[in-house]
């Protein structure tokens, strides 16, 4: 992110298409100035259709992402931000994933921060994309119920989410995705009827 002297931060990308011998840098998440808000801290993850789409610390007090698509000359411009609806603490990072498998049959991104009241009460949320690629919240995890501060996610190669937090001191964990995601269709979705598998949608 990048201040540029109006008292303001601003989130950004820099991405290089040979290899890493020039780059580029974005436009900005559109701040005040541009009928947007302060961004900062940030994670960028990738939508099935290519569009980048980042989620960042903001004032806003819940969870907030832009979108950044290519135009015609090759520059990825950002959208103006948006407010999902859901609470958080967002005046701390954020860190997030596009999961590897489809959940309920969607692409389904994981976003971890402290849930509220302050830097404390961590929570993974799960949100699906729909068809419009707007989010809708499947299912938000408590992490824990003490101080929840930075943190990094990813997910392992058997499929498990691994956490990397501030809590009281430097804590790692694992969860399944099971249990992020109670209760969804994790992977591809059977269609049955009386004789068996008819369909599988992915």
């Amino acid at each position: 992110f990048y201040d540029h002297g109006d008292g303001e931060e601003n989130a950004s990308i820099i991405w290089s298409d040979d290899n890493g011998k020039t780059w580029e840098r974005s436009n900005d998440v559109p701040g005040a100035a541009a009928g947007g808000y302060w961004s900062s801290e940030s994670e960028v993850v990738e939508l099935s259709d290519g569009t980048l789409r980042m989620f960042f610390r903001s004032g806003q007090g819940v969870v907030c992402y832009s979108d950044a698509v290519r135009n015609t000359s090759g520059d990825y411009v950002f959208t103006k931000p948006v407010k999902t609806g859901v609470s958080c603490t967002s005046t701390c990072n954020v860190t997030a994933i596009s999961y590897s498998k489809t959940i309920d049959g969607k692409q389904a991104i994981l976003v971890a921060a402290p849930g509220g009241s302050g830097r404390a009460n961590g929570k993974i949320f799960t949100f699906l994309v729909e068809e419009d690629k707007t989010l809708t919240l499947k299912n938000s995890y408590s992490v824990n119920s003490g101080t929840y501060q930075y943190s990094c996610m990813s997910e392992l190669k058997n499929g498990t989410v691994g956490l990397l937090y501030e809590g009281s001191g430097i804590v790692y964990e694992d969860f399944d995705i099971a249990d992020i995601a109670k209760g969804a269709a994790i992977g591809n979705i059977w269609c049955t009827d009386e004789n068996g598998p008819v369909a599988e949608v992915t």
